[in-house]
């Protein structure tokens, strides 16, 4: 195929479109497809197309971009079709190899927070795919949702033999107009709720809510935050995204959501110590929930709870019709979800490509975190390893036969 290569890009010509085999519609289209490696190369079409038609937070470029530079896994592959000058979709990807098979994730995976495939339109996906498709690419997309755009193109295109997993549930409040927290919830648990508070009142206590809206807010607030998601994650079994490695990322993505208007920051105040704190970003009418902490002192409070009325109730003030708690069910998102959306986790490969069952089945199999975990463990006591060896060669000071025996001796 002839190329161009533009600014670290390579762009399709027409006529590569024509020994490609585009069909009519597609060719009236003038569908471009580039594939970048160098970010910051699309920054402002990036952004433009994200502001236009992303629906979750993943798609934006800091979340993306910082989200995949804190990890440094595998090396980036933008791939991004445009419509004349104007980009109209976007696969942001990181390329990893495995054996002989380069495989593609989304930048920005394992954070809990849905994915996303920017498309403008249907006709823009169908080239996005076709395109990666024609590169000879393995997908593997975790936690998106089957009925997006770009995924219901990759699904219906000839072009894929993909295996679709229900991995998760993504569950959300529905708040249209008018709608207040007596519509969600019974009398007689919000009355609970009062009590909570009425009680704390009663004792010369006080709670209050703070919003956190713009970066000074941010910064004044950091450190509770830290502490109070260091302590609420504290021997359990979740993730502290607010700790290195990701505390700089987060840091620097929320900061800049709050200087563009769509940080919500929900803290709960109690006797002026900052308790708990639901972290929100806002992307068109969705408020997109990512993190929520407490300190377990305050439990009896139902500080989630607490907070989920006042968003439901401020739902007006902060202009938004879907509150989106997330993924996977917690009994605090069950009781006030009142919508339930299946999250996939799509492995993909060229039709027709020798082996491809057996592809799929390999890339399953890796990614569903067994064989992962085995292989760190074995590079774990291979370093291990290594490392006791040179120790033994620094104290021993032998010769070869000597070094190779203490290298050895603690192989499995």
């Amino acid at each position: 195929m002839v190329v161009t290569k533009v600014s670290r890009a390579v762009r399709a010509t027409s006529d590569d479109a024509d020994r490609a085999g585009i069909d009519d519609a597609d060719r009236i289209l003038s569908h471009t497809v580039c594939y970048y490696d160098n970010p910051e190369t699309i920054r402002s079409d990036w952004e433009r197309l994200a502001a236009r038609a992303g629906t979750r937070m993943s798609s934006r470029f800091l979340y993306a971009v910082g989200a995949h530079n804190t990890d440094g896994n595998g090396s980036f592959l933008l791939v991004a079709v445009y419509r004349g000058s104007e980009m109209v979709a976007l696969a942001p990807f990181a390329v990893r190899r495995m054996l002989t098979v380069e495989v593609v994730r989304l930048l920005g995976h394992g954070r809990g927070v849905v994915g996303e495939i920017l498309a403008e339109d249907a006709d823009a996906a169908r080239a996005l795919w076709r395109s990666v498709a024609d590169r000879g690419l393995v997908l593997h997309a975790d936690l998106v949702v089957g009925s997006d755009v770009a995924v219901s193109a990759l699904l219906n295109d000839p072009r894929w033999n993909c295996v679709v997993r229900v991995r998760d549930t993504n569950l959300s409040v529905d708040v249209p107009e008018g709608t207040v927290p007596a519509d969600i919830r019974s009398t007689r648990s919000l009355k609970r709720l009062r009590s909570y508070r009425a009680a704390l009142t009663r004792s010369g206590s006080s709670l209050e809510f703070e919003q956190l809206t713009t970066p000074a807010d941010v910064d004044r607030r950091w450190s509770d935050m830290c502490m109070v998601a260091a302590i609420g994650t504290s021997g359990r079994d979740r993730v502290n995204f607010l700790a290195p490695p990701n505390e700089q990322f987060v840091y620097r993505f929320l900061r800049a959501e709050a200087e563009l208007g769509r940080l919500v920051v929900l803290g709960l105040v109690i006797d002026g110590v900052w308790c708990a704190h639901d972290v929100s970003v806002r992307t068109g009418n969705r408020l997109e929930g990512w993190v929520t902490h407490y300190r377990p002192e305050c439990a009896h409070t139902q500080p989630g709870h607490q907070m989920m009325e006042w968003l439901v109730a401020q739902r007006k003030e902060l202009a938004v019709d879907v509150l989106d708690m997330g993924i996977g069910p917690t009994d605090l998102k069950m009781v006030w979800a009142n919508n339930r959306t299946p999250v996939v986790t799509i492995t993909g490969v060229q039709s027709g490509r020798i082996g491809a069952r057996a592809i799929v089945r390999a890339i399953e199999t890796w990614e569903s975190g067994s064989l992962v975990g085995r292989s760190r463990n074995l590079r774990d006591k291979a370093r291990s390893v290594l490392r006791r060896g040179r120790e033994a060669v620094v104290a021993v000071g032998g010769g070869r036969s000597i070094r190779l025996a203490a290298a050895t001796s603690s192989l499995p």
